[in-house]
């Protein structure tokens, strides 16, 4: 009996004390919130960049921090669950350095907001962007085209950056020679453009300026200097007005075009010995005023010579309307052809190509498709070759027969393109070619075209092609007579 007595006593005694624990209810508690600090003191260079990563968080003694609002005026808020964000701050046009009021409130469980938010004023300076003018680097395999020397067709690339982030460059100052000039602006968004001569007959004329798109702009750059060296300068200017140093692209002749007829040399690896064979026997043609591009002239793994792309490479080939073109590297020169030419052949251009092909060079090849060929003779018996003193024999009159002075170990024959609504081919040479077979050579009995041309709705001839290395078709010592019916005669020059 006395054992339950206590513990009633002790169950009457407990429920006396809870009404002590039970309290009085207060209600939910504001959050706190924290930042990195009270005050920052800085000045002079010492201030921030106005690019910024801002730190902060909360306390909540009754709950927990769902949330956060942060501010830059105190009225307009942004809500966020992050902890920390990069602020760019937009400093006033033309001003070097402002203080920047951050505003950071904490939110808890149950949408009460911190009623004193934390608050730190940053001192920020602005800081100036860099830029750099971009040239290619090339290897042994892979030259670069950092064209050195070209006619009044040029192209660079560039690049900008702020320390203050991306997007704080608003545009680039490019000045050609002359810093002091006023500058021709371009947008930010703009990373290289190509650059052509108006006028060529004029020893400084403007340029027009093309985006990457190949769009032209209205406005048109000033400042080319012709048979002279030239430099380009690059500025970038960002959100309040500062400038870059000047970025400065290597020095580069530009050469004045003498006249409309323009020869290239398109042997890879660069062989001047086939120039002076071509320049000669044009001397010899009556033809002695022309210009030269080296296509792959090449020093320090950079072809010196050639555009640095082919929007670029189109415009130095249309300001000329006749071309002598050969080669003795049938891929790397069609490929090059093939997309540098279209502008020219669209503008009634007119052009003697000669290009021996290799034994390895597909017949079918899409690098033929601007050429008067439709596709090379198959060689399923053997290779195609040319003995000494062997001829190229004219079907059409005016044109010498040719003889070659040496074996021509490939002489690859083709057929003539299909006639269209506005281009007719006609065969012009065939050749007496041998097929070198297991078993020995024989006299080649098939289709031997060695030589074609294309000619316009009004019958006037526009391209020749001979597929024979003509330096080794002088036989009879009469390949200027060539010289003179082709060029003079048949293409106008």
């Amino acid at each position: 009996m006395r054992n339950i007595i206590l513990v009633l006593l002790g169950i009457v005694s407990f429920l006396s004390c809870k009404k002590g624990f039970l309290g009085e209810h207060k209600g939910n508690q504001a959050p706190e919130t924290h930042t990195v600090a009270d005050t920052i003191i800085r000045s002079g260079s010492n201030r921030f960049i106005s690019q910024i990563k801002i730190t902060w968080w909360g306390d909540d003694k009754d709950g927990f921090i769902k949330g956060f609002e942060f501010s830059f005026d105190g009225s307009n808020w942004v809500y966020t669950t992050k902890q920390d964000s990069l602020f760019n701050l937009s400093l006033p046009l033309g001003s070097d350095t402002a203080n920047f009021n951050f505003y950071v409130r904490a939110i808890d469980n149950e949408d009460l907001k911190d009623p004193s938010p934390a608050t730190l004023v940053y001192p920020v300076k602005n800081s100036p962007p860099v830029c750099s003018i971009l040239n290619a680097i090339g290897t042994a395999a892979f030259p670069s085209k950092n064209a050195i020397k070209t006619y009044p067709a040029f192209k660079f690339y560039w690049s900008g950056s702020d320390p203050d982030g991306s997007n704080n460059v608003d545009h680039f100052e490019l000045f050609l020679n002359d810093t002091t000039a006023a500058p021709y602006i371009v947008p930010s968004t703009f990373t290289e453009a190509a650059f052509v001569a108006k006028d060529v007959l004029s020893n400084t004329p403007n340029c027009d300026v093309y985006s990457m798109s190949g769009q032209k702009l209205t406005v048109e750059l000033k400042g080319l200097k012709l048979n002279a060296n030239n430099i380009l300068y690059l500025k970038a200017v960002d959100n309040v007005g500062a400038k870059s140093v000047a970025a400065v692209s290597y020095t580069f002749y530009c050469k004045k075009p003498i006249n409309k007829i323009l020869v290239v040399n398109a042997t890879s690896p660069y062989t001047p010995a086939k120039l002076n064979f071509f320049q000669s026997n044009m001397a010899n043609a009556g033809i002695t005023v022309f210009d030269t591009l080296n296509a792959f002239v090449k020093n320090n793994n950079n072809y010196d010579e050639l555009s640095p792309d082919f929007f670029t490479q189109n415009k130095v080939l249309r300001f000329f309307d006749k071309i002598v073109w050969f080669s003795d590297n049938d891929s790397v020169s069609l490929a090059l052809a093939q997309r540098s030419l279209g502008e020219f052949l669209a503008n009634n251009g007119r052009i003697f190509m000669a290009l021996n092909f290799s034994q390895f060079f597909y017949e079918q090849s899409a690098l033929l498709d601007f050429t008067p060929i439709k596709e090379l003779v198959p060689d399923t018996q053997g290779i195609f070759r040319m003995n000494n003193n062997a001829l190229m024999l004219p079907l059409i009159s005016g044109y010498p027969t040719l003889k070659s002075s040496s074996i021509i170990s490939s002489a690859r024959p083709f057929l003539k393109a299909i006639d269209n609504g506005t281009s007719k081919f006609v065969d012009v040479y065939t050749g007496e070619l041998i097929v070198s077979t297991p078993t020995g050579p024989i006299n080649w009995n098939g289709p031997s075209v060695v030589c074609a041309k294309r000619t316009d709705a009004a019958n006037a001839t526009n391209f020749i092609f001979t597929s024979m290395p003509l330096e080794r078709m002088n036989g009879n010592l009469n390949i200027d007579s060539l010289f003179k019916k082709a060029l003079k005669l048949e293409l106008g020059f």
